[in-house]
């Protein structure tokens, strides 16, 4: 939800904002590192899953990228 949050303000971009943006989106990403999946796709995965981003919460990284990338 933070993400979503912060992806949000990242629509009215400047580089410096852009940056912060990506920087709390990859923070997160990388905390589900340590997480073991348990619901939707990836719940048959299990501890195998242990070490390896969330795809969701890659997707919401790929956004504000792409905005730091392409603002208009």
């Amino acid at each position: 939800m933070i993400v979503l949050a912060t992806v949000s303000e990242c629509v009215e971009l400047d580089v410096a904002a852009g940056a912060t943006e990506v920087a709390a989106a990859r923070a997160t990403a990388d905390a589900t590192t340590t997480m073991v999946p348990a619901r939707g796709r990836a719940a048959w995965v299990g501890e195998r899953g242990l070490g390896v981003p969330d795809g969701g919460a890659t997707a919401v990284l790929r956004f504000p990228q792409a905005l730091q990338k392409h603002p208009t």
